[in-house]
């Protein structure tokens, strides 16, 4: 079984020791197990030599009627495989109020393993994890730092953005990518922060990509002349999302770039374009 069927671009959720080869497999399994003795099958199997068995195992388990405090007990097994294995457990069975005891192991634990709690933090979704979560973003290890965006970015607490605009400047290029990628998904945001702004013009052209997408998908009159600077940018998806931004903004100052977009090579960027121009038409007024 692999461990991202569905396409991440990111190996936040996989075992740290999972072979990327495998990440093309289907991971589908489905039912609720109670029998006694495959739950204790499935529990032993959590120290498995194999990744792809101790992920088959852990799916189970946590989708079985185990109790939680069995799931719970186990974040503190002796074994790092053990407690990494117990922690994707909880995340991808029902929502077991486990909230505690996985802070507890993203704040004592490293490397793969609170990684892992991070990802079962970000799949219990409550808010009140955003405290632990901001604190992982300053963990020594890059892949728990990146784990602990993207949790942020899943629970989607305004309260998570200015630790995320600090981890722009993450050391680690993951990282930056991932905090960017969850400021997006911050409920209620309306402005872009400031370092968000700066990484539109970073020299790392996937930062500048996840950033100048966010930008453009909030549509804040106040980004108006970053997102006309960034109308030129060599992404195509960026400059259909920077038309269509213009468009809703709707700033007659808008219109000498879209006219140049109309002549873009990508005929998307040319619709989008067309598009944002008759929107002009109908929102000049608010220029």
């Amino acid at each position: 079984m692999g461990n991202s069927w569905w396409g991440r671009a990111s190996r936040i959720g996989d075992f740290g020791d999972a072979a990327a080869n495998q990440r093309a497999a289907q991971d589908s399994l489905s039912g609720r197990i109670e029998h006694a003795g495959t739950i204790q099958l499935l529990t032993a199997s959590l120290s498995h030599g194999n990744p792809c068995v101790r992920r088959v195992a852990a799916r189970w388990l946590g989708r079985s009627s185990v109790a939680t405090s069995r799931l719970t007990g186990l974040l503190d097994d002796p074994s790092a495989t053990v407690r990494e294995a117990a922690a994707y457990a909880i995340g991808s069975g029902e929502k077991r109020q486990t909230r505690v005891a996985l802070e507890a192991m993203l704040a004592r634990r490293g490397g793969a393993e609170a990684a892992m709690a991070a990802w079962a933090l970000a799949e219990e979704d409550d808010s009140a994890s955003v405290p632990a979560l901001q604190r992982a973003l300053r963990h020594a290890d890059a892949p728990v730092r990146r784990a602990a965006a993207y949790a942020l970015g899943e629970i989607a607490d305004l309260r998570a953005l200015d630790a995320l605009s600090a981890a722009l400047r993450d050391a680690d290029a993951e990282v930056r990518y991932a905090s960017a990628h969850a400021i997006g998904e911050l409920d209620d945001l309306e402005h872009p922060p400031a370092a968000l702004l700066e990484a539109c013009r970073s020299s790392d052209r996937k930062l500048a990509r996840i950033a100048a997408m966010t930008v453009a998908e909030l549509h804040d009159p106040a980004t108006l002349d970053v997102l006309i600077a960034l109308a030129d940018m060599d992404d195509r998806d960026v400059r259909v999302h920077v038309a269509e931004a213009l468009g809703e903004i709707g700033s007659l100052k808008a219109n000498a770039p879209l006219l140049r977009m109309l002549q873009d090579q990508d005929a998307e960027v040319r619709r989008a374009a067309a598009e944002a121009l008759g929107e002009l038409r109908e929102n000049g007024s608010r220029d």
